[in-house]
Formats: C-alpha cells, structure tokens, sequence
C-alpha cells in the first residue's frame, strides 16, 4: 500500500485548526477578502480535508500517515493543483459535512455516498466509488438471519450500522425503529460488537467489511450481493461557494480518469473501475437519488 506522507492529523469535529508557520489561520471558506479558496490554499501550499476511518476508503496507519482510496485521489488531485501538504482531520460519516460547513476543513476527503439530502447541502465531486452493501452475521447465532433490507424490519433485527453514515438513515426510511440500531465508528468496532452479540447483524459496505473479515481472519456469514440493494455512489463533498476550488478539482479528476491514473489507483485498494462509474457525473449521482 502507498505510503502518504506530510500530513497531519487530527481527531474529531472538535478538533483544533491547524495553522501555518507564519501563525496564519489556514484558508477557510468564509473568508474577508475577494481571493477565491483555491488561491489560498496554493498560496499556503496546505489543504485541510476531513476523512472517515473505514477501510479501504479512507484511514489513519498506525504510524499517523492517512491511507484510501478517497485520500490518495483527492492528493494527487491537490498535488497537480499547486497545493502539496495534505492534513486530515478524522470524523464519523455524520460529523463530515457540518465540519466543512463550519470551516473546521476545507473539503471532504471521504467516499460520502450521494444522497438526496447530502445533494441539497453540499456540492459532489463526479463519483470516486460505486459501493454495494452487504449483510454480516455470526454463523449458528440466528436460525434464520435476515438476507434483504426488507427483512431487517420484518424479522425485528438489530442492526449495526456505521455511526452518522447514509446507512442509518437508510435503516430509519425502510423502518428499522431507532432502539433496534446500534451505531458504530468504524468496522472495527463494528467487528467488535457484532462478536460481543450487541448486534444480530450488521450492514455495511461490502468493501469494508471484506477487508475487516480478511484481516481478522473470521468466519461470519455473509450475504453479499443483497437482493433489494441498489449500489450507490460515493465522493468528495464541497461547499457551495468554493466554486474556484471544486471546478479546478472536478478537471484534474477527469483527467485522472481519461488517463487511467484513477483505475490504477482505486485498483490499488481493491475496487473496480467500470464505465458507470468512469462515465458518471455528479450530477447524474444526485440525479438517481430524486
């Protein structure tokens, strides 16, 4: 795996902004002057852009380097556009756009799956990932475990989903009432959990809960693809106003894609590039979701 480096990385929506050596405040969004974000943030040569923790989308190693297919897209992107350093700032999925909004980052680094709502608030890069889910359980706990959506409400499962994710508003919408979700940071914990029998199942993306499975070597159930999903799309998110920002990032990805850089670096991390996902656009991502 790629090793990313000059990066710094703080934990949390709470968490302190950075600042250059000068002791200016790193360019936000809202600013008092008429220069547009991406100028500012050439001119510090430093980007602040907030990540989830979930393998392998985006991480933190162990040794503080940040790691995922979202993150090394979205450096090298940054690269080209004449802004080497690249700080993270890590957050569950639900904390990734308020922060932005509130200027604590200046973009998300996170494969955010698109939704209606998320399209109403923030702006979308063209899709980083196609993401399907799939169903966890252990093996003997339940006669008959749930193998579809549907059945999560059905059969009165209790349900572990990634903590503030489009997962549990999804539950929410199917009908999973709220006392039946339990809620995790990452797929670790959620790995955790659903050993310790806090959850009878859990959901999520198959992706990431492949490689948590892999890693521990665990012998789980696993129904994968799921009958009543639709796969989704995944990308970085903006703010509105940066339009300096998300147009020149919106070319460089192309071009990543034209060339194929971008196949080669999300084949790195295990996923595939097919032409849904090479032809798509942010606006026929949120489109889907109407």
């Amino acid at each position: 795996m790629q090793v990313l480096a000059r990066r710094r990385v703080t934990a949390g929506i709470g968490a302190v902004t950075l600042t250059l050596g000068s002791g200016r405040l790193l360019a936000q969004g809202a600013s008092g002057t008429d220069q547009g974000l991406l100028a500012r943030l050439r001119e510090a040569k430093r980007v602040r852009a907030g990540i989830a923790d979930q393998l392998p989308f985006s991480t933190v190693n162990p040794d503080g380097t940040v790691s995922g297919v979202v993150p090394t897209l979205a450096e090298t992107v940054m690269k080209r556009l004449g802004v080497p350093a690249f700080d993270v700032s890590i957050a569950t999925y639900g904390e990734l756009i308020p922060g932005m909004l509130a200027g604590r980052w200046d973009f998300v680094a996170a494969a955010l799956t698109v939704t209606k709502a998320r399209c109403e608030q923030i702006v979308f890069s063209d899709p980083v990932t196609l993401d399907a889910r799939a169903i966890v359980s252990l093996k003997r706990e339940l006669k008959d475990p749930p193998t579809r959506i549907a059945e999560f409400v059905t059969k009165n499962a209790v349900v572990g989903v990634m903590a503030g994710g489009a997962d549990f508003r999804l539950m929410l919408t199917v009908g999973v009432p709220q006392a039946n979700l339990r809620q995790f940071p990452n797929e670790a914990a959620m790995m955790d959990g659903l050993i310790a029998k806090r959850a009878q199942v859990v959901f999520d993306s198959h992706a990431a809960l492949a490689k948590i499975i892999q890693q521990r070597g665990l012998d789980l159930a696993i129904t994968y693809p799921i009958e009543d999903d639709q796969p989704t799309f995944t990308a970085c998110g903006f703010r509105k106003q940066d339009t300096d920002l998300y147009n020149a990032f919106q070319s460089e990805l192309a071009a990543l894609k034209s060339s194929g850089e971008f196949r080669s670096i999300v084949e790195q991390y295990g996923f595939e590039a097919p032409p849904t996902l090479l032809q798509a656009t942010a606006a026929q991502a949120c489109a889907s979701q109407q």
